[in-house]
């Protein structure tokens, strides 16, 4: 939780490879897909019920199983993470974990658990943020503030279309 990774936290991104991590291990030279979303849910026992129900079906409906853990972020919040691990060796698994990251943050969103943050991955293919499209006026704000706070168009030119 000091948000230092130790070889023992990494042993779990070799989840779905067929052989035991190595000594030293290193995700990208080992090819190990690892996708994690983080969503905010109230803490109360009902509503985290509902949020893991969501989070255990939708990876298995993709193949992949979920790592799930709850974290008492608040006395009001929790933080539900769920890992996706994959073999980036396997053919179609890196888009099979992708879809399945987009149709999970899709899911728990359309429940009320949004992404507390989010990377790359939730972009969708024309470039908005996930989630962004459809809410009430929220990707006007988005625009406005970026025009307000990057005025020159410079910080990640291309990938932050909002």
């Amino acid at each position: 939780f000091q948000g230092v990774p130790s070889e023992a936290n990494l042993a779990m991104a070799y989840w779905r490879k067929r052989t035991p991590p190595p000594e030293s291990p290193h995700l990208d030279r080992d090819r190990c897909g690892f996708i994690w979303s983080s969503v905010a849910v109230p803490f109360t026992g009902a509503e985290a019920r509902r949020a893991v129900e969501i989070a255990e079906r939708v990876p298995r409906l993709f193949g992949l199983e979920p790592n799930l853990a709850l974290l008492a972020h608040s006395p009001r919040c929790l933080y539900l993470v769920t890992a996706l691990a994959y073999d980036r060796d396997v053919r179609g698994e890196d888009a099979r974990a992708q879809a399945c990251y987009r149709a999970l943050s899709r899911e728990l969103a359309q429940a009320g658990y949004h992404l507390t943050r989010s990377g790359l991955q939730a972009r969708d293919e024309d470039g908005s943020a996930d989630g962004l499209a459809g809410r009430d006026g929220a990707a006007e704000l988005v625009d406005r503030l970026k025009a307000v706070l990057d005025p020159g168009g410079i910080l990640a030119p291309g990938r932050s279309k909002p």
